[in-house]
């Protein structure tokens, strides 16, 4: 009996050892004080992608004759979404740090609606749609995708 007890033992360590190993090793716990020294937050973050849940809103316009965001944003201008409380005194100079322009589309869109016809294939040099874009289609390019 006695064996039996130590072979199950030995049996369970040899498995929690392959397992931790499979997993990467121990978790480290968390520090209880920063760190001597800590890294400075940018100043102008990447933003996430527009399409991850819970990103900033993207420029939904092009940014043309249209430096200083506050002067529609700040009162809600011309139907213009206001900013929230939590942006209050902050200046134009941070807005792109988070909110991202259109992609400007470089061409006149006369004779060219179906914009799969060129960019799914790349045809005459045109940027093929991106693996991320897989699946949409046609009426949704100019939600994010402006001209000038």
């Amino acid at each position: 009996m006695r064996y039996r007890l130590f072979g199950l033992f030995c049996l369970v360590v040899f498995f929690s050892l392959g397992l931790l190993v499979a997993c990467g090793g121990a978790a480290t716990p968390a520090p209880t004080t920063p760190p001597a020294t800590t890294t400075p937050v940018p100043t102008t973050p990447t933003p996430p992608p527009a399409e991850t849940p819970g990103a900033p809103p993207s420029i939904a316009h092009s940014l043309k004759d249209r430096a200083n965001c506050l002067v529609c944003h700040e009162t809600g201008a011309a139907g213009a979404p206001q900013y929230p409380a939590d942006h209050v005194g902050r200046g134009n100079e941070t807005c792109q740090g988070c909110h991202v322009p259109p992609t400007l589309i470089p061409h006149s869109l006369g004779g060219r609606a179906d914009c799969l016809v060129c960019h799914e294939t790349g045809v005459g040099g045109a940027p093929q749609v991106p693996a991320d874009h897989a699946g949409r289609t046609n009426d949704l390019c100019q939600n994010c995708h402006v001209t000038e």
